[in-house]
């Protein structure tokens, strides 16, 4: 079953003493391999001084370690901040709570998420998905939807010379 590290504190709650939940890396095939990752970001919109540096002093404070030893624990996301991992912050945390742990081993696998180049790529995301849901569901030969990805997503692309 493959789920969100922010998952395991919900599954833990649910399953309590009844069996024992394990965590695991996600297998990729190879020790070597990467998988593109998502995360949660803080934007600030405000034009007021005074909210902007106020905003900024929040940001600074949930992203120190300080701060991820509050918002981990309360997510069961992996920190923003590996400085949060030493004893004086999260690891007594993971000590006692290793199956949040295994977000941490994934670090070394994550890599940024693809993007398309241009500013249609929420548009070829959904050609691609759609054309593979025709697929999927029978609409579609393989082979159609394939030369109808190719042509709608080099329309969608910028022009090179």
């Amino acid at each position: 079953f493959f789920a969100s590290a922010g998952s395991v504190s919900g599954f833990e709650g649910e399953i309590g003493d009844r069996f024992k939940l394990r965590t695991a890396k996600q297998p990729l095939g190879a020790e070597d391999a990467t998988m593109p990752t998502g995360g949660m970001v803080a934007i600030i919109l405000t034009d007021d001084p005074a909210k902007r540096a106020a905003a900024w002093d929040y940001v600074k404070f949930t992203t120190s370690p300080e701060g991820q030893s509050i918002v981990v624990p309360n997510t069961g996301y992996m920190p923003t901040n590996t400085l949060a991992l030493d004893k004086d912050h999260l690891a007594g945390f993971y000590d006692k709570h290793p199956n949040w742990y295994t977000s941490v081993l994934q670090t070394p696998r994550a890599r940024p998420w693809f993007s398309w180049p241009g500013d249609n790529g929420v548009q070829i995301g959904e050609v691609l998905r759609d054309e593979m849901t025709a697929i999927a569901l029978g609409s579609k030969e393989p082979e159609a939807a394939l030369a109808d990805m190719v042509s709608e997503v080099r329309a969608l692309l910028p022009k090179t010379n």
